[in-house]
């Protein structure tokens, strides 16, 4: 294998007449939401079996050389991105769910890998060296007691280490950490209520946590009044997991200066129908609904247990990165679990939209300096 090759329409309230007419009654009629096809472009067969997570990690300065992770009941494996060939393996663990965040900025950020261990009820970190590319247990993992519906670990890319949420009924779990000798620290928890019908988040590139109901509607969970309406709604039967693509923009203003701006997308995954709701990153705007659609020699995406995505540079088709898609394989199943991908590219050209300059995960440097070094970080667990 190669792998290289609610949003709502705006609605303005009518200024109040001394005569109400029917044109100005009511609210204008939302605008239909786009329905395409976008062609799946690779598949990774030979899963043994459903994932239950996908992540992916990006190398400092080569792309192809970047990994993509998949976890399911019989642990975590990694594939390297251009040609599908596995890199490193934890075996032996129930793992639910799969997130990579970073420690440090710049090329010399150490990656870091979350699951779920479900037999054992605690989450396990794994570190990912930037040279071997290969898993290094680390401490940190917190204990839950309770189920877990879903998670997600992330920061701001001004931030130099991640935070974990966590998704249970009714309450969302939240652990602070700090790069430590042997790993992570907790450096401090909380424990925020929600709504009962959480079933999963995603964390922005501004370090905010967006929640996912199980009736489609996203919270972006940034002040007291969180809940007290969606920043986004869905038709969804069954929602999956969820992702944020951030890109910058560059726009020239009037005196020809150029001025960097970030733009993105929210892409919820439809478990039942393996179909992506993209709605708009700042507003919440619903812009499409994506359906993966066959070659003729790889099936399409039909139903899905799992995706993953990243906006990063991965190379190749994949310079504006990938979307993942866990799929048990063939109309009836019978040929094994595999995963499909797609281009962020073709997402975005379907919906006419621009993609701008991928935003590295790792962030930038704090001097904003660039010397072109890149140091491998190795965890070294006591």
């Amino acid at each position: 294998m190669r792998i290289a090759a609610l949003a709502f329409s705006a609605v303005a309230l009518l200024a109040a007449c001394e005569r109400e007419t029917p044109e100005n009654k009511g609210e204008a009629p939302a605008l239909p939401i786009p329905a395409v096809n976008v062609t799946v472009s690779d598949e990774l067969p030979g899963l043994t079996a459903s994932a239950t997570g996908i992540a992916f990690w990006e190398h400092p300065t080569l792309p192809f050389s970047s990994l993509l992770i998949v976890a399911n009941r019989d642990g975590v494996a990694s594939y390297n991105i251009e040609d599908g060939n596995e890199v490193s393996k934890v075996p032996g663990i129930n793992a639910k769910g799969a997130a990579v965040s970073y420690l440090g900025r710049g090329p010399q950020a150490a990656g870091v890998l979350a699951i779920f261990d479900v037999d054992a009820g605690a989450f396990r970190f794994y570190g990912v060296g930037n040279a071997s590319r290969t898993f290094l247990p680390i401490e940190g993992g917190p204990a839950i007691r309770g189920n877990v519906r879903s998670f997600c670990f992330g920061r701001a890319s001004d931030s130099a280490a991640p935070t974990l949420f966590v998704v249970q009924k009714a309450e969302l779990l939240i652990f602070n950490f700090e790069e430590a000798n042997s790993g992570l620290v907790l450096a401090g928890e909380a424990t925020l209520p929600t709504p009962d019908d959480i079933a999963a988040c995603a964390v922005d590139i501004d370090g905010v946590v967006l929640g996912l109901s199980e009736s489609g509607a996203i919270y972006r969970i940034a002040g007291d009044d969180s809940f007290k309406k969606p920043f986004a709604r869905a038709p969804l039967s069954n929602p999956g997991d969820a992702v944020i693509f951030a890109f910058e923009q560059s726009e020239t203003s009037n005196d020809s200066d150029s001025e960097e701006t970030v733009s993105g997308q929210i892409a919820l995954l439809d478990k039942d129908s393996g179909s992506l709701h993209i709605f708009d990153r700042a507003d919440g705007r619903a812009l499409g609904v994506v359906t993966i659609v066959a070659t003729d020699e790889i099936e399409g995406v039909t139903a899905a247990s799992a995706m993953g995505a990243t906006g990063g540079n991965l190379g190749s088709l994949y310079r504006s990165g990938a979307i993942a898609f866990g799929v048990d394989g063939g109309a009836d199943g019978e040929n094994g679990a595999v995963i499909r991908l797609a281009p962020v590219s073709g997402v975005l050209n379907a919906l006419s939209l621009q993609p701008g300059d991928a935003i590295s995960p790792r962030g930038a440097l704090p001097d904003a300096q660039d010397d072109n070094l890149v140091i491998d970080i190795e965890f070294n667990p006591e």
